[in-house]
């Protein structure tokens, strides 16, 4: 069972991508997928829920803003779960996500070590949003940084291309900010900055690198194409299917967090 948001998955490359490696693992292995997709104010009296308390399931896959409450619920009917991309703070559950912080530090060094200097972070609104990549992610950064001895730049946005073109516009108003590179913690940040460049400076967008972060699908729309951190997304759903069915069949294990590598891909930013 896969749960989040409704218009988030049908909108968001990203997801697809995780959903086709776990919806692959899950037949090779003879099991039967039942994918729902809920709003958070559906959640508790939804057929899913009744699901659950009958029993009529094996496990259960989560992604998504999924809060502690499930978490709990899970927990209480001894139901075996893997978090997608996520780990829930306080709490001893499966988790399968990408090295965050090392996928950024790479980036980041990387930009460095092509002489920018002034590198700008654009990361969600970290207080707003309680997601692994939005902290990790710009500590990457700030390490990387840190070591070089620069001067930490973030800008905090909603983490969409609208909210985040307004806010590197917004940013770019002032000469003395312009940057040598912009690092965007997740590529509709990446695409939103890119948009504010041509839109702002255009006659500067040469000269400035970009690099996002996941390596979504949408970024072969933009001209130029935008480097970004692949993060393998088809692998993340293979293994939280393998995470889970190790769960069912050895009830007993204890929770597991796996983290997989990141890969640097060098684009025309």
């Amino acid at each position: 069972i896969f749960k989040c948001s409704i218009s988030n998955f049908l909108k968001d490359p990203f997801s697809q991508e995780i959903f086709l490696g776990a919806e692959s693992e899950i037949e090779k292995n003879e099991y039967n997928l039942l994918f729902s997709l809920l709003k958070d104010e559906y959640i508790w009296n939804s057929s899913v829920i009744r699901t659950f308390k009958g029993r009529y399931c094996d496990g259960v896959l989560l992604m998504g803003a999924i809060g502690t409450k499930m978490i709990d619920f899970l927990t209480q009917l001894k139901m075996p779960f893997v978090n997608i991309d996520f780990i829930v703070s306080n709490r001893k559950t499966n988790s399968v996500l990408p090295k965050n912080k090392e996928g950024a530090y790479d980036a980041v060094k990387y930009l460095i070590n092509q002489g920018c200097k002034k590198i700008v972070c654009v990361n969600g609104i970290s207080k707003n949003l309680f997601h692994q990549s939005y902290s990790e992610r710009p500590a990457g950064y700030i390490k990387a940084m840190n070591e070089f001895g620069l001067n930490n730049i973030i800008i905090e946005t909603f983490p969409d291309i609208y909210n985040s073109q307004n806010a590197v516009e917004k940013f770019l108003s002032n000469p003395k900010n312009f940057p040598d590179a912009f690092f965007a913690t997740g590529d509709h940040m990446a695409i939103g900055c890119l948009r504010a460049i041509k839109e702002k400076i255009p006659h500067l967008l040469p000269k400035i690198r970009l690099i996002g972060f996941d390596n979504i699908s949408w970024l072969e729309n933009e001209s130029p194409m935008i480097s970004s951190v692949n993060v393998p997304k088809v692998q993340i759903g293979e293994e939280s299917v393998k995470l889970l069915l190790k769960q069912i069949h050895n009830p007993n294990t204890p929770p597991q967090i796996i983290r997989l590598p990141t890969t640097l891909l060098i684009r025309e930013t």
